[in-house]
C-alpha cells in the first residue's frame, strides 16, 4: 500500500514514443515553428531592453542573461537541425552553412562582449534579428523551396 502511494501516476501510462519527421513536408512546418518561436523570443527580449532603463535590479539582470543564453542555445540547435535536414534533402549549399556558422559565432561573441550592459545587449539582439529576418526570407526560403521540389 505504501508503495502505491509513492509510485507516480506517470508510470501507469504507456510511454509515448517520439519520432522525428522523415519527410520534408513534415519537417518544414517544424522548422517554421522554430523560426516563429525564435522571432517571438527576440521581439520580446528587444521590447524589454528598449524600456530605456540602464540599470537593473540584480534578479532582472540575471534573468536577462539567462534569456540571452537560452536564445543562443535555441538558435544554435535550430541551425544545426536545419542544416541536417537540408543536407539530407541535398539542398544545403556551402554558403548557407557558412552563413549559419558566421551568425552563430557573431551571436556568441556579441553575447560575451555585451555582458550585463543593456545597451550592448540591445544592439546584440537587434543584430541577430536583422540577420535572422534576412536569412529566413532569403537563403532559408530558397533552400526550403528547393527541398520541397526534390521531395514532391
Amino acid at each position: 500500500m505504501a508503495t502505491a502511494l509513492l509510485t507516480p501516476r506517470v508510470l501507469d501510462r504507456p510511454l509515448q514514443s517520439f519520432c522525428w519527421p522523415r519527410h520534408w513536408s513534415e519537417r518544414r512546418p517544424l522548422l517554421e515553428r522554430q523560426h516563429d518561436r525564435l522571432e517571438a523570443q527576440l521581439a520580446g527580449m528587444i521590447e524589454r531592453h528598449g524600456d530605456g532603463r540602464v540599470e537593473l535590479e540584480p534578479d532582472e539582470a540575471q534573468r536577462e542573461w539567462r534569456d540571452g543564453a537560452r536564445l543562443l542555445r535555441q538558435l544554435r540547435l535550430h541551425l544545426r537541425l536545419e542544416e541536417r535536414w537540408l543536407a539530407e534533402a541535398r539542398v544545403l549549399c556551402g554558403g548557407h552553412r557558412v552563413s549559419h556558422r558566421q551568425a552563430a559565432e557573431r551571436a556568441i561573441t556579441g553575447f560575451r562582449e555585451g555582458g550585463h550592459r543593456r545597451l550592448a545587449r540591445l544592439q546584440w539582439l537587434l543584430e541577430i534579428q536583422v540577420w535572422f529576418d534576412h536569412h529566413r526570407l532569403g537563403a532559408d526560403a530558397i533552400a526550403y523551396a528547393r527541398a520541397q521540389g526534390t521531395s514532391g
